[in-house]
């Protein structure tokens, strides 16, 4: 019969304290009756001491994973609160409507996206995780937006005539010339 001791405690004076895995097997004498105690021990101190610390920082990973978590879902409420209360406004003055606004999110649930597209988006994209991924949407987006979308007419004579004022010098900002270069740009 094998007595197992998984966890034994000594403490040789050289060495400090250390634990010992230990196995025991009684050798019978002519009688059969056990007359010796056959023993080996292995030295786990350096295990036992790696998994208490494996574990101390598993505990801390758990409690910061915790907090991050909470943390998170402020960011996320505070954000989607946030966005929706400038989309609204976006949306509702005159003057910024048909300004296209494109939500990128991480968010892929319906919800989210129903309440977008109610609010006036005009495009939803859920951002990959992996970052390959997303520099290829991103740069979809970009030549969709730039090249291939094609905006409402008074939208684009709107952006260009705030282009025009942002760049043109202040004597032509007031004149008929702004609109001219708007027009044409347009044609382009």
């Amino acid at each position: 019969m094998l007595v197992n001791i998984p966890e034994e405690p000594i403490n040789p004076k050289r060495q400090g304290l250390r634990i010992l895995h230990t196995r025991k097997i009684p050798i019978p004498g002519a009688d059969g009756k056990a007359r010796y105690l056959l023993g080996m021990s292995e030295d786990i101190t350096e295990r036992k001491h790696a998994e208490s610390q494996i574990s101390e920082l598993n505990a801390r990973l758990r409690v910061r994973a915790a907090q991050l978590e909470a943390s998170n879902k402020e960011l996320e409420s505070f954000s989607y609160t946030v966005s929706h209360d400038v989309l609204r406004q976006i949306k509702g003055d005159p003057t910024t409507k048909t300004i296209p606004v494109v939500v990128l999110t991480w968010s892929a649930q319906d919800k989210d996206l129903i309440d977008t597209y109610q609010l006036g988006v005009n495009s939803y994209i859920v951002k990959p995780v992996d970052f390959d991924q997303f520099f290829e949407v991103i740069s979809n987006l970009g030549f969709y937006w730039a090249v291939m979308n094609k905006l409402h007419v008074k939208s684009r004579v709107a952006a260009m005539r705030r282009r025009i004022a942002l760049n043109a010098p202040a004597a032509a900002r007031n004149n008929s010339y702004s609109t001219l270069l708007a027009a044409s740009w347009l044609t382009l």
